[in-house]
């Protein structure tokens, strides 16, 4: 997959079917546009997803500023999904002044040679968001382009599936539910490092994996994780702190010894939250040493019955 990426000077040589979007989290209302998207490969098309270097709501200091995705993650959501062309169109500025026509002339249609669009109904682009799909439509007419607006879609409980919602379910940790929505599982990929934190209280291998600062962590607690490396998913047990940006995972039996470098803590399950404040003061650490093998124990049996 080609990324461009830190600059708005290029320009694609092939006529392109584009998708655009945030994409945060990727959910099933992203997927539905993305296979939508990479329908049109058959018909000689390149597929491209314009998304932002990072949520434009970042730019302004009042918006929340932690995301589902970095944009790594995001980059092999993308590339597994067959992805041709991934632009990470800057945004500052100069560039979030550009007028929503502009946009799809000058940027759409000049540089991305754009032949089809995909978009959810809810797309904004251009100064002050006026770009939208009913402009998106209108100037399909105009320069004979094709445009697809796909429809939001709803879970079992009849809401809509969003990244505003995703983002509620990772705060509260509700990761199972998360799974609902999505294809993939909540993730974190980064490098791992020595342990440090529960490894040192526990005696255990812990390793410790360093997060992004703009990345969203699930609710402080335990959970059921998997980790992927070089395709191959390891069972493992973490500990998730948003407080201080960082997953400590124990990896059980000879799957400790893997690369540290290229890893994605996947989350599936939520056991327990952490201990928190006065209550911490009245558990030993003996104690705490016991609950943790117990959930060792635990970790392993649900491991054996869900395999990937």
């Amino acid at each position: 997959m080609q990324v461009i990426n830190g600059t708005i000077d290029f320009q694609l040589k092939d006529k392109t079917a584009v998708a655009i979007g945030k994409f945060d989290g990727v959910h099933k209302g992203h997927e539905l546009i993305l296979n939508t998207l990479m329908s049109y490969k058959e018909r000689g098309y390149k597929t491209c997803v314009m998304t932002f270097d990072f949520p434009p709501n970042l730019f302004f200091v009042d918006a929340p500023n932690r995301t589902l995705m970095t944009a790594q993650e995001k980059r092999y959501v993308m590339a597994e999904m067959g992805v041709d062309i991934l632009i990470e169109y800057p945004f500052r500025e100069n560039t979030a002044s550009i007028s929503a026509e502009n946009f799809i002339e000058d940027v759409l249609l000049d540089q991305l040679k754009m032949g089809v669009v995909v978009a959810g109904t809810d797309c904004s682009f251009g100064h002050g968001a006026k770009g939208n799909a009913k402009m998106l439509k209108e100037f399909a007419k105009k320069h004979d382009f094709e445009c697809i607006i796909i429809d939001k879609i709803k879970d079992e409980k009849g809401q809509v599936i969003s990244s505003t919602l995703l983002r509620d379910i990772v705060i509260k940790g509700d990761v199972s539910d998360y799974m609902s929505k999505s294809r993939w599982p909540y993730f974190v990929h980064g490098n791992f490092k020595k342990s440090g934190g529960m490894g040192q209280k526990f005696g255990l291998p812990f390793c410790v994996l360093a997060v992004d600062e703009k990345k969203l962590l699930p609710a402080e607690g335990i959970y059921y994780t998997k980790v992927l490396h070089d395709d191959v998913y390891y069972p493992a047990i973490s500990f998730a702190s948003g407080k201080k940006q960082r997953i400590e995972t124990y990896m059980f039996d000879s799957n400790r010894n893997i690369g540290k470098d290229n890893v994605s803590v996947g989350f599936y399950q939520f056991v327990r939250k952490a201990f928190e404040g006065d209550e911490s003061a009245y558990i030993s650490q003996e104690k705490r040493i016991e609950q943790f093998k117990g959930e060792l124990i635990n970790a392993q049996i649900w491991h054996r019955e869900h395999p990937l």
